[in-house]
Order: C-alpha cells, then structure tokens, then sequence
C-alpha cells in the first residue's frame, strides 16, 4: 500500500504540470498569444535541457522532462511568434543572453552539489511569481485560464508534498525550505488573484455589451 501511495505522490505533479504545459499551448493558439511569462519558459527550457545529460534518476520524472522540454519549444514558438516587439534583434538577443545565464547558474549548481537543489526551488519560484505578474498584461485574460492555474497548483503542491514526505527534507537549509514551502502559497495566490480579476473582466465585458 505505501509503494501505491509513493508512486501515486510521485506521478501526480509530472503528470499535473504537463497538462497544465498542454493546456497553456492549446490556450495560446486559440487566443493567438503565449500563455508562459517569457523568463520562465527560458528557464524551464534551460534546466530541462540540462537534466538530459546531467541527472539519472527515477525513469517516469525522466520522460516528464523529455515531455516539458519538447512541450516548453512549442510554447517557445508562440512567444517568438505572437510577442509584439518592433526590434527583433534586441528581443532574441536578450532571449539567448537569458538562456545562457541562467544555464552557467545550474552548470554552476551542478559543480557544487548542494545549490542545484536551491537553484530548482529558486527557478520555481521565480516561475510563481512571473504568472502573478502576468496577471497584468492588457491583453488578459487571453492565454491564461483557471483550469490551467488549478493543474499548476496541483503540481507544485504535490511536489513540495511529495519532499515533505522524504529525508531529503531536513537535511535542505532554512533559506531552501522557506522557497520550496513558497511555491504553493504562491500559485495559490495567482488563482485567486485570476478568479477576482476573471469576474471583474467579465463584469465590465457585459457592461460594454450592454451600452
């Protein structure tokens, strides 16, 4: 029974975050924008891309990577192909400086053991705190939408639930946990934020039909 229960705690947030991935692309298309704060998909695309020749670890968290990683270049097309900007030049070039910075941060990480584990946790984080501050792009609530919110926070909650349950937990120093513990609170935060500014849109969309 508690082989079931830890493969079930550990399928759950690989499984969650790739719907919450599939549903930010298919969001995308319909609305013809990106539904993943550029930064964090950077980030993503960078830490996935390095996990297929750094880490060898549980087979199923493996293929979820090679999953987001592929799934994480599609939604890459969309912020390459529906972002406005007027200079190009400028817009990939920081893109690839962003790329290249923070793989030297995880190459760095991996050098010294420990900080692979807070540089995860920290781009996590970063990851929650982008989609809060998505929340204010004009064009909201184009590419975002609460079924995708709610598979991100099953994700992240499962996860960090997911190291509660394992040694590894108190061994991480304070700094990590009080980052790991974050995360949730976070994406929580974001859909509750979503749903208030999704109700106050729709109110003022019905006010507009109605004039």
């Amino acid at each position: 029974m508690t082989n079931i229960l830890t493969l079930v705690l550990k399928t759950i947030p690989t499984i969650s975050w790739t719907i919450a991935y599939i549903l930010i692309i298919i969001k995308g298309f319909k609305d013809k924008t990106y539904g993943m704060p550029i930064l964090a998909c950077l980030m993503n695309l960078s830490m996935e891309f390095h996990t297929f020749f750094n880490f060898s670890y549980d087979s199923f968290y493996y293929l979820g990577n090679i999953i987001w990683f592929l799934l994480d270049l599609i939604i890459l097309y969309q912020i390459i192909r529906f972002y406005p900007v007027k200079n190009k030049v400028q817009f990939y070039s920081l893109g690839i400086i962003g790329f290249i910075i923070w793989s030297v941060v995880i190459q760095i990480s991996l050098i010294i053991q420990s900080w692979i584990i807070f540089s995860a946790f920290f781009q996590n984080l970063i990851m929650s705190l982008l989609f809060i501050d998505f929340l204010k792009r004009d064009d909201f609530p184009k590419g975002q939408s609460l079924y995708i919110a709610l598979f991100r926070i099953i994700g992240t909650t499962s996860a960090v639930f997911v190291i509660l349950t394992k040694d590894i937990f108190q061994i991480l120093d304070l700094t990590t946990k009080i980052l790991l513990l974050c995360i949730p609170i976070c994406d929580i935060i974001y859909m509750y934020l979503f749903t208030i500014k999704k109700r106050k849109y729709k109110v003022c969309f019905e006010k507009k039909i109605n004039i």
